[in-house]
């Protein structure tokens, strides 16, 4: 992360443009009686802060699609551009997953660290059938998604 990618997202992030966000996030993620909106849980605050200044190139999409919705309204999403729309979606929901408020209502802390005890590696690497598959398969890399491989599907007699 740059100081120009801070920059660009800070530029992007007006007050009139925060109201939007928050708009189209609680209708993809509206308060239920046990858990709090997008809004509630300050997505289009602090949460897209953090999101857009470590990913700039999801401005763009989330610009088009905030387009969209004042075009034709968040009852017409499913017609926006396929590509922006899953981009923005996910986006709305790891801000909404980094949020404590969210975090506490699903009863999920959060990532943390979890030491691995002494001669676990060896007994996880000595049963070559749990690293087997992934060995085989190779190591799959996606950056936005457009070269995403779906893993094959089980063999019969593996379900």
């Amino acid at each position: 992360m740059t100081e120009t990618d801070h920059n660009r997202a800070a530029a992007f992030l007006t007050e009139e443009t925060r109201s939007k966000i928050a708009v189209l996030a609680d209708a993809i993620v509206p308060a239920e009686t046990d858990r709090p909106s997008a809004t509630e849980a300050r997505v289009h605050t602090s949460g897209m802060d953090s999101a857009l200044t470590a990913r700039p190139d999801l401005i763009d999409p989330l610009a088009r699609v905030l387009d969209h919705v004042d075009e034709h309204g968040t009852d017409a999403l499913s017609s926006a551009d396929e590509s922006d729309l899953t981009k923005i979606v996910e986006l709305i929901l790891v801000c909404y997953f980094m949020a404590p408020k969210a975090r506490f209502a699903i009863d999920y802390p959060g990532q943390r660290v979890m030491p691995i005890a002494e001669g676990e590696t060896e007994y996880y690497l000595s049963d070559g059938e749990l690293v087997e598959p992934v060995l085989r398969r190779g190591s799959l890399w996606r950056s936005d998604g457009s070269d995403h491989q779906k893993p094959a599907q089980p063999a019969a007699s593996a379900r």
